[in-house]
C-alpha cells in the first residue's frame, strides 16, 4: 500500500534528480514508517533509480532522533547524556574559590544547559512522563548546585529561586512555554496586519491605496564578465545572397543541418498583419506552438518571445537535452542579444535568464539567425503558423 502510494512521488523525485543532474544515493537514505502499534509492522519497499531505499527505526534529523513509535526513548537518553556531561562543570566552577557569580553561572547555565535540554523539546517534549521526570531531576540537581541549596531542598523551591532570575522552570513549563512563543510569533503576524489596518482607516478613506503594487524592476542585467549561456551564430550568407543563390543556400542549410545532427532544433518567428503573432516549431517533440500578441506589439517582440518559449518547452520536456539549437530569422534579436546590457527590451533580459536555467539543468543554447524564405522547411513552416495565427486562422489566447 505505502509502495503504491509513494511510487508517483519518488518518480518525480527522479525526474527531478536527472534533469538538474544531482544524484541521490539510496543506500545513504532512510526509511521509516511511524505508527503506534508494537507488532512488527511490514517493511514498505520504497525504489530510487531501482535502488532499494533502506528500513530504519530511527532516523536523526536536525540533530533530533525519531522513533517508530514517537515515544523519544533515544533522543530522551541523547539529552540525559548531554546534561549529565555538564553537571560537573557547574560544581568545579560553583564550588570554585575564585569561581563566578551565581548571575555568571546563570548566564552559564541558560546558554549551555538549557540550550541543549530545550532543542527539539516542542517535538520531544510529548514523551512519557518518566523521561520527563528524569530530565527534570537532571536540571534540579544542577540549579540546586548553582542557587547553593541542599540536595534536600524541595524542587518547588529551587524554581523559585530560579525563576526569580530567569532562569527556567519545571520540564512541562518549559515545554509549554515554548509552544505558546512559537503559536505567538505565527499569530502576531495577523495581529500585526489587524493594527496596520486600524491606524490607516484614515488613509484609506482619503481614497491613498496602500497595496498599490510596486513596479517590478528591471531583470538584473549581468556583469561584463560573466559568460553569456548562449552562442550566438550567423548564417554565412546574407540574405540578398541567399535569395540570389538558393542552390548555394540550400547546400550550406543542408550542412548546418548536418552539423546539428545531435541538437534538438527549434524554429521560432513572428508575423504583423492583422494582429502580432508568434510561433515555436520544434520538429522532434511535434510541438507547433502559435500565440497572438497584445495590440501594438512590434514583429521584433513577437520574433524574440518566441525564443524563450522554445527554451521553456524544452526545459519541461520530460527527455533531457543536451543541446538546444533555435533558428530564427530576425537579426535584429540576435545582434540585441550581443550586447545584453545595452538592450531596452526586457525580453532580451529573460532570454538570457532563461537560457541561464538551462545551462544550470545541463543544456547548452546555441541561437542561429538564418535568412527567411530561402529553402529551409523548418523555417518556412514556422512562418506558416505565425502568419496564421497573425490572420486570426489558428484560435488561441491573447499573450
Amino acid at each position: 500500500m505505502y509502495s503504491y502510494s509513494l511510487s508517483p512521488y519518488m518518480e518525480k523525485i527522479q525526474h527531478w534528480s536527472r534533469k538538474w543532474r544531482i544524484k541521490f544515493s539510496a543506500p545513504k537514505s532512510s526509511l521509516i514508517s511511524f505508527t503506534g502499534q508494537r507488532r512488527q509492522q511490514v517493511e514498505p519497499m520504497i525504489f530510487l533509480d531501482g535502488v532499494r531505499i533502506p528500513n530504519t527505526k530511527e532516523v536523526k534529523y536536525l540533530g533530533v532522533t525519531f522513533d517508530q513509535g514517537l515515544r523519544w526513548e533515544t533522543q530522551t537518553e541523547i539529552a540525559i547524556k548531554k546534561a549529565l556531561g555538564l553537571k560537573n562543570l557547574f560544581k568545579i566552577l560553583t564550588y570554585s574559590k575564585h569561581g563566578p557569580g551565581i548571575e555568571s553561572l546563570r548566564t552559564l547555565y541558560i546558554a549551555l544547559m538549557r540550550s541543549k535540554l530545550e532543542y527539539g523539546l516542542i517535538v520531544y517534549g510529548a514523551s512519557s512522563k518518566s523521561r520527563q521526570q528524569r530530565l527534570e531531576r537532571i536540571q534540579n540537581s544542577i540549579l540546586r548546585t548553582i542557587l547553593g541549596a541542599p540536595a534536600t531542598t524541595s524542587a518547588g523551591l529551587t524554581y523559585l529561586g530560579a525563576l526569580g532570575r530567569g532562569t527556567g522552570g519545571p520540564y512541562p513549563y518549559r515545554h509549554n512555554t515554548l509552544e505558546i512563543f512559537y503559536y505567538h510569533i505565527v499569530t502576531s503576524k495577523l495581529e500585526i496586519n489587524k493594527i496596520v489596518t486600524t491606524r490607516t482607516g484614515h488613509i484609506m478613506s482619503a481614497g491613498i491605496d496602500l497595496s498599490q503594487k510596486v513596479p517590478m524592476l528591471p531583470q538584473r542585467i549581468e556583469p561584463p564578465w560573466v559568460a553569456q549561456p548562449i552562442e550566438l551564430k550567423y548564417f554565412p550568407m546574407t540574405k540578398m545572397e541567399a535569395i540570389s543563390n538558393s542552390a548555394a543556400a540550400k547546400a550550406l542549410f543542408h550542412e548546418l543541418k548536418s552539423n546539428l545532427s545531435s541538437a534538438r532544433k527549434s524554429y521560432t518567428d513572428g508575423s504583423a498583419q492583422q494582429d502580432t503573432g508568434k510561433t515555436t516549431y520544434i520538429p522532434s517533440l511535434e510541438v507547433e506552438e502559435t500565440g497572438t500578441m497584445r495590440k501594438g506589439t512590434s514583429i521584433f517582440t513577437a520574433k524574440a518571445h518566441a525564443i524563450p518559449r522554445a527554451m521553456e518547452i524544452t526545459y519541461g520536456h520530460d527527455e533531457w537535452t543536451e543541446e538546444l539549437a533555435i533558428l530564427t530569422d530576425s537579426k535584429s534579436v540576435v545582434q540585441a542579444l550581443e550586447s545584453p546590457n545595452n538592450a531596452s527590451h526586457q525580453i532580451i533580459h529573460t532570454i538570457i535568464s532563461t537560457a541561464g536555467n538551462l545551462k544550470s539543468a545541463g543544456t547548452r543554447t546555441t541561437i542561429y539567425w538564418i535568412p527567411s524564405h530561402v529553402g529551409s522547411p523548418g523555417n518556412e513552416r514556422a512562418d506558416q503558423l505565425a502568419a496564421k495565427e497573425s490572420l486570426n486562422l489558428i484560435p488561441t489566447k491573447e499573450i
